[in-house]
């Protein structure tokens, strides 16, 4: 647990830097430049691959985000919650497959060039943070079934650009569940389960 906290402290730690770095000769603080702030989302669509069990979840999603500190049009500091939700069915003569997973994350991003804010015209831009998320996954292959709850701490970052007037990206992301996390196997659940980890991938469209 040692570990998470350190991990909050230095993105606070970061935090008050970034806005000692972005205060003008006037003193201006970073959260002062109103015009700047405001909403944005996205929609995306990518594959979540938990280690636990080999197993690929396919999901679409959305991505809204408020930036709530942004001393230039190309630099800012945003709250978002790339939510991801997916289903997959196939009937085989084993039995049906049934697959499907919710992913809820909150994160705190820093967002620099293209999509740091609706103002910003950048051809090219990269975002990383980081936050709490949780997934919960299903998986049934005839009588066999998988219940996966993992909650903890998201690392993730991408590239956002813009082409042809379209604005796009990539975001990779991992979460590393903490100790404890619910593994149900038909109707059992499964004990000291040292925590699940997913890596997902995803591709991100600017609306």
């Amino acid at each position: 647990m040692d570990r998470y906290c350190r991990f909050f402290i230095s993105v606070l730690f970061v935090l008050g830097q970034f806005s000692s770095f972005a205060q003008d000769p006037k003193d201006k603080k970073p959260w002062d430049y109103q015009e700047f702030q405001g909403w944005t989302s996205e929609i995306s669509a990518g594959i979540f691959a938990p280690r636990t069990y080999p197993l690929n979840y396919y999901g679409v999603g959305w991505f809204p985000r408020y930036t709530f500190v942004a001393p230039k049009e190309f630099l800012s500091i945003s709250a978002g919650a790339p939510m991801h939700a997916g289903l997959d069915l196939v009937l085989t003569g084993n039995g049906n497959l049934i697959q499907y997973m919710v992913d809820l994350p909150l994160a705190i991003d820093f967002n620099f060039g293209a999509r740091a804010t609706d103002f910003d015209d950048t051809p090219f831009g990269v975002f990383l943070g980081g936050g709490l998320d949780y997934n919960f996954s299903h998986f049934t292959l005839g009588d066999t079934k998988l219940n996966l709850h993992t909650f903890g701490v998201l690392i993730h970052g991408g590239f956002r650009w813009r082409m042809n007037g379209r604005d796009s990206g990539v975001r990779v992301g991992y979460l590393r569940g903490f100790s404890g996390a619910a593994e149900e196997i038909n109707g059992i659940i499964v004990e000291d389960d040292p925590g699940n980890r997913i890596l997902s991938l995803t591709f991100l469209y600017g609306i």
